[in-house]
């Protein structure tokens, strides 16, 4: 199975499987996402909107990726994703070139995905993040290592993908951002979403319960 069909059958799964047109996706400004995702959240404060951007970011590289290898047994290269902001502030994702490599093996799948989503993507989005907003890096990774979790769940609908993950979880920077077994873990750190005008906590937040 080709890659572009790979993508398209992945995003029956859901929005955060989708993907775009590259061309059809406007140039990121990183300051515009943060206030467009700020006016649809309800969220007074720059760093709860700021989470809430990231956390979405994140969610979509693990989910595009591990939808794609689920289904086509290969992993993305990330170099080529085109990213910007649509429809009040939420992201859409796009390739401007399609290519990726092979996985077989858990080692195999969460070498890749460590490279494509956290060191060429990620790292970069977090140090361009905190330059714009005061943001603490343990957040932001805790927010990446929560939103694997959502993906993996995700994703193995298709092929479960859990092994990978749990050796992901085991590296730095993601390593220690989670607590209890890994279908079901609890944050270390809050992503600060009881801050939005939803007013309430995630059902993995190590806060006290704060009821919708």
């Amino acid at each position: 199975m080709t890659l572009a069909a790979a993508l398209s059958r992945a995003a029956r799964y859901g929005d955060y499987f989708a993907t775009h047109d590259s061309g059809a996706i406007p140039a990121f400004d990183m300051d515009a996402a943060v206030r467009a995702t700020a006016a649809r959240l309800g969220a007074t404060e720059t760093r709860v909107a700021a989470s809430a951007l990231q956390y979405e970011f994140a969610e979509r590289l693990w989910t595009v990726s591990l939808g794609t290898w689920a289904i086509a047994r290969q992993v993305l290269d990330l170099g080529s994703l085109r990213y910007g902001s649509v429809h009040d502030g939420r992201l859409a994702v796009g390739f401007t070139t399609l290519s990726g490599t092979s996985a077989t093996t858990a080692e195999e799948t969460a070498e890749l995905l460590f490279h494509n989503v956290v060191d060429v993507q990620l790292t970069a989005f977090h140090r361009e993040l905190r330059s714009a907003v005061k943001m603490a890096d343990g957040l932001l990774w805790g927010n990446a290592a929560t939103a694997l979790v959502l993906a993996t769940r995700s994703a193995s609908r298709v092929r479960s993908s859990y092994a990978a993950t749990a050796l992901l979880l085991q590296r730095a920077p993601l390593a220690g951002r989670l607590t209890g077994p890994i279908a079901t873990p609890q944050r270390r750190s809050c992503c600060l979403y009881y801050r939005t005008a939803a007013g309430r906590t995630c059902s993995d937040c190590p806060l006290p319960k704060v009821p919708a």
